[in-house]
């Protein structure tokens, strides 16, 4: 190795592990590409009009949501943005490259030192838990996400949980432990794939229970819209939305009847990997194909939890009759849901139908919101969460309960 290939190395190894850094607001977007490339100097006033959906996703640059409290490992700082790598979410751009990398604003995060490290739940020894669903506090006026993670103190049967803000302030809250979720409960396989069910259940069943009561009519139904990129569970939104087209590009976007359009949000497959890192998890494919590169196919009887995956979409697979999916607007639904199996696809009505015909190679007719077949789906596979599985329950082993 020629001495300034050596120093170009040393240099990107401590870069990337002299500094570390943790979000310090409630949610933040990483994008694809640095922001200044696209919007120019004056990105951080220009990003704010990027849609959150629409048809055309190169339109889109951001990939993935980051919730207070994650740590990111620094890779490069520029023009506000910091490059970071994100140690929980896998990617398979290449073997240098195995972790998700994304640009976030440099506002968004402080760099984690001795004064804060014992309440950064990946940087200490203490017990950490997530919650479970979205909170507000309300000493701090913030609105925590489900799934932010905390350093906390669980008793019988409530926890305090612990947090610093930018102002280096230390502030705790204490909520009954249902709220929260601690990784080292679950001993098997089985526990932790009825836990992950149990989470997305949870999330659907909060949206429609929380609807925005400011936008609220007699007739609406709260929901977790879907969003590219959205890796969010926060304040649910009221259907139904509504088609437009950005009067610059002619992109067909959307919006919603409670006039906003949703910063928080999940798509397909990044609600599957935040609820995986809120169970350990990790780290977890943050893309379909991802999924598709790193997970074993099925090799047996389709177990709770298991993933459909074909281009550009993944299902969650419940082997009591249910689909649930974070589906995109096209096929009218736009949303986070649970639907039972014939209302996912034509001419199934079990999971034992379902594995019947991906073992014979059938392909399957997605239907839409009115019952019509959208897509024909040729190419697709069912992957196990068991190699996954193992491996967390190994690391959690090693952890503090």
């Amino acid at each position: 190795m020629r001495l300034h290939q050596l120093l170009y190395f040393l240099l990107s190894v401590c870069i990337s592990h002299c500094k570390t850094v943790y979000v310090t607001k409630p949610v933040t977007n990483g994008y694809g590409y640095r922001p200044a490339t696209i919007y120019g100097k004056e990105w951080k006033q220009a990003i704010q009009q990027e849609p959150y959906s629409c048809e055309n996703i190169n339109r889109i640059t951001r990939i993935c949501q980051l919730l207070f409290n994650t740590t990111l490992e620094v890779l490069n700082e520029i023009d506000g943005a910091i490059l970071v790598e994100i140690p929980h979410l896998q990617h398979v751009r290449s073997p240098e490259e195995p972790f998700l990398r994304c640009w976030i604003d440099s506002d968004d995060a402080a760099e984690v030192v001795a004064a804060n490290q014992a309440l950064i739940p990946e940087k200490t020894e203490a017990t950490t838990a997530a919650l479970a669903i979205p909170f507000y506090e309300k000493n701090t006026h913030t609105f925590f996400c489900a799934g932010t993670e905390f350093v906390v103190q669980r008793r019988k049967n409530i926890t305090t949980a612990h947090y610093v803000k930018e102002d280096g302030k230390i502030h705790s809250f204490s909520l009954d432990n249902r709220y929260f979720i601690f990784k080292t409960d679950y001993k098997t396989s089985a526990e932790l794939r009825k836990a992950f069910l149990r989470l997305l259940y949870t999330w659907i069943a909060y949206a429609e229970s929380h609807k925005m009561k400011r936008f609220a009519t007699e007739n609406s139904e709260g929901s977790i819209p879907y969003v590219w990129g959205g890796m969010s569970i926060g304040e649910p939104t009221n259907g139904p939305f509504l088609s437009y087209k950005d009067p610059k590009s002619e992109v067909l976007c959307y919006t919603w009847t409670d006039a906003h359009a949703p910063p928080l949000g999940v798509d397909c497959s990044g609600v599957i990997a935040l609820a995986m890192h809120i169970l350990g998890i990790k780290p977890f494919p943050r893309n379909t194909s991802g999924i598709a590169t790193l997970l074993p196919k099925l090799a047996g009887g389709i177990e709770m939890g298991d993933l459909l995956c074909f281009r550009g979409h993944v299902f969650i697979l419940d082997p009591e009759g249910y689909i649930l999916e974070a589906r995109a607007y096209s096929a009218g639904y736009g949303k986070l849901h649970a639907l039972p199996i014939n209302e996912v696809f034509a001419n199934i009505a079990t999971m034992q139908e379902l594995k019947e015909m991906y073992l014979t190679n059938e392909p399957l007719a997605l239907l839409d919101l009115q019952g019509n077949v959208s897509t024909l789906i040729e190419q697709y596979a069912i992957y196990s969460l068991d190699s996954y599985l193992a491996r967390a329950l190994k690391r959690m082993k090693n952890q503090p309960s």
